[in-house]
């Protein structure tokens, strides 16, 4: 038995799919899958426009491409905007903290963070005095009840203090 492999014609819907026509209405003559590059062009009998609204694949293609690039601009300005209100508070938050650390009439330390390893000193002439057997062992940030912070090396019983400064 030999099978022969006959393909059957391409076969054209006259009108799109999932659209109603009214009486009296004009049909088109053929209609064009956009999704299949080898389907013929949509083509009305008074010679108007394709199902998709625009007269070729290149000019719906070419607004495709418009409304992506406008899509992206919109982003760029709408993260520039955020960004600087992000900027701008930050700002301000930080004015506010230093000004609150200004005002401290005398640091109390209420809390210390995680240790971690040396890494520089943190003595600043003529605020405070470097402490070379300090350095090399751990540091460690305390806090302030301003927000003020500083760090202190701890090597053993020799300490580093650096001055208290406001957060970055």
């Amino acid at each position: 038995m030999t099978i022969v492999y006959r393909p059957t014609p391409r076969v054209v819907c006259p009108v799109p799919l999932g659209t109603a026509f009214g009486l009296g209405e004009e049909l088109p003559i053929r209609a064009r899958d956009d999704l299949d590059p080898c389907a013929p062009p949509l083509e009305y009998a008074d010679g108007r426009i394709s199902w998709s609204g625009y007269s070729s694949r290149e000019e719906r293609d070419a607004a495709r491409v418009a409304e992506v690039e406008r899509k992206r601009l919109e982003n760029e300005a709408r993260t520039r905007r955020v960004e600087g209100l992000l900027a701008e508070e930050r700002t301000r938050l930080r004015a506010a903290t230093r000004a609150r650390v200004a005002g401290c009439s005398g640091h109390v330390v209420i809390s210390e963070g995680q240790d971690y390893g040396f890494t520089a000193p943190v003595a600043v002439a003529p605020y405070t005095e470097e402490n070379p057997a300090a350095h090399g062992n751990i540091s460690r940030t305390q806090t302030c009840r301003c927000g003020a912070e500083r760090q202190i090396l701890i090597n053993g019983r020799h300490h580093e203090v650096s001055p208290w400064r406001a957060p970055a």
